[in-house]
């Protein structure tokens, strides 16, 4: 049962874990995941920070909630939708997540991958499986769409080799996105069993 939000002493300030988590996002947004932890989240607040343990036990579970609020904006495509367009709207709101919130997004791709960034890959395998494709396609889809994305995004949001990022208008940017995205899936059915 989730903890009951409380004002905190005199300040009147009410907490909740939602509150806490747009805080942290907001953040790690701003100055970079180097700059989170919970005597800084708790001066942003402007509360005590032991008041934060009321609703994240500790910094682990803290980014935990900072991924599912982040991959909470991933759009689920409609069950009618062909597997091309399904695949394409999931990398393209996988995409937007990247470029909406670029410092929380090596925690999503990181070597602890959080709950909710599973969850999201067992729903893009259900989405492929519902489309007919076999268990051992199915994953050999999604490792390469995910490291696609994975590759794309990290360029798009910390620069190439170097940091190096090359200077784009959005419009170019997501021109050459759904270009590249649109050959790699043409590639993949034309290169793998048909459903």
């Amino acid at each position: 049962m989730a903890p009951r939000p409380f004002s905190e002493g005199m300040t009147g300030i009410t907490l909740s874990r939602e509150r806490i988590l747009e805080a942290a996002i907001g953040l790690v947004d701003r100055d970079g995941f180097g700059a989170l932890n919970m005597r800084r989240l708790a001066a942003e607040l402007g509360v005590g920070t032991m008041s934060l343990y009321h609703y994240v036990s500790d910094k682990e579970a803290l980014l935990e909630g900072i991924a599912e609020v982040v991959m909470s904006g991933l759009e689920q495509p409609p069950m009618d939708l062909g597997w091309m367009e399904a695949v394409t709207m999931l990398s393209r709101s996988f995409r937007q997540i990247a470029l909406d919130h670029p410092a929380v997004f090596p925690l999503l791709v990181g070597r602890s991958t959080p709950p909710a960034v599973g969850a999201a890959a067992l729903q893009a395998g259900a989405v492929l499986r519902r489309h007919g494709f076999d268990d051992e396609t199915t994953i050999l889809m999604f490792r390469i769409v995910v490291r696609f994305l994975i590759g794309w995004c990290l360029v798009e949001t910390a620069g190439g080799p170097g940091g190096h990022r090359q200077a784009l208008t959005r419009d170019e940017a997501d021109r050459q996105f759904s270009f590249a995205l649109s050959a790699l899936l043409r590639g993949l059915a034309d290169s793998l069993p048909a459903p």
